[in-house]
């Protein structure tokens, strides 16, 4: 058993060896953004990475508070992954509720997404998170970062 430790521990000292992770960033925003848009609007949940190698591949992880607000109406919110300004992941309803004709729609959680993208670049790469509301009628809105909780994003570079 301590060969194998050993071995493990050599590697991880010397940063030898595909899969290891070179890098972390992270980066959070607890400022309240409401998005009363069918388009996408930015989210203001950003960080940047530069890669040590063009080969490395980038494990992003977002935690994004969303709330969908509407009156007597269904609520969805949707949320999509960038980098720069090539849009990487959607996902169309990341927070749903049903109305069920009553009252008004007000409802939270935290999304969660995770992506292993491949930038090919040694130059810094900005992530970010962009974000809608399924329909602006009856005072539809998307809330990120509601009543200031915050949201996370996180880039962990590993190496080829």
């Amino acid at each position: 058993m301590g060969a194998i430790t050993r071995s493990i521990s050599n590697n991880l000292t010397t940063g030898l060896g595909a899969g290891l992770v070179k890098q972390v960033v992270t980066a959070t925003n607890s400022t309240q953004n409401n998005v009363a848009s069918t388009s996408f609007t930015d989210t203001n949940l950003t960080a940047n990475i530069t890669p040590s190698a063009t080969s490395s591949k980038i494990l992003v992880m977002v935690q994004q508070q969303i709330v969908a607000d509407r009156d007597n109406e269904d609520a969805y919110s949707a949320l999509r992954l960038l980098r720069a300004s090539s849009v990487l992941e959607t996902f169309d309803k990341a927070q749903w509720d049903e109305a069920g004709g009553v009252g008004a729609v007000k409802a939270g959680s935290i999304s969660t997404l995770i992506y292993l993208d491949s930038p090919s670049s040694t130059s810094a790469v900005t992530y970010h998170t962009e974000g809608k509301i399924g329909a602006t009628s009856n005072n539809g809105t998307a809330r990120f970062q509601h009543n200031n909780e915050t949201s996370t994003i996180t880039l962990m570079e590993i190496l080829a």
